[in-house]
């Protein structure tokens, strides 16, 4: 009898690690906020790279209009997949990033976010 306890037990801790490894899937809002957050990322040095050697403003401007159209859809993407998901774990997390990647603008990603953290 104590030998089945110890079996169960042993098969519970390897089925609840399995899933606590394999619930990080694609579709979380976590593994998806995180290649989003990679996207970024790209974009950021990318825009970076694009200002090199670029000195006047009318020089910067393609540079500068790509890297705030993938602020607008990354911080959109994000803001979506939270009122989606409000009640996953990492939701604290996307909207962090969605202030700190908008910040004051162009658009009012960061007012959308710190509003749905007051109401949380």
């Amino acid at each position: 009898m104590m030998r089945r306890r110890w079996s169960v037990v042993v098969a519970a801790t390897i089925v609840l690690t399995a899933l606590e490894v394999f619930g990080q899937s694609k579709d979380t809002l976590k593994s998806k906020l995180d290649a989003i957050i990679k996207s970024q990322n790209e974009a950021r040095q990318r825009y970076s790279r694009d200002l090199e050697g670029k000195t006047t403003a009318a020089a910067q401007r393609p540079a500068t209009d790509r890297y705030l159209a993938a602020v607008d859809k990354h911080t959109s993407e994000v803001l979506r997949l939270v009122r989606a998901n409000p009640t996953d774990p990492a939701v604290v997390e996307a909207l962090t990033f969605v202030i700190d990647t908008a910040r004051a603008g162009p658009g009012d990603a960061s007012y959308q976010a710190m509003t749905i953290l007051l109401f949380r």
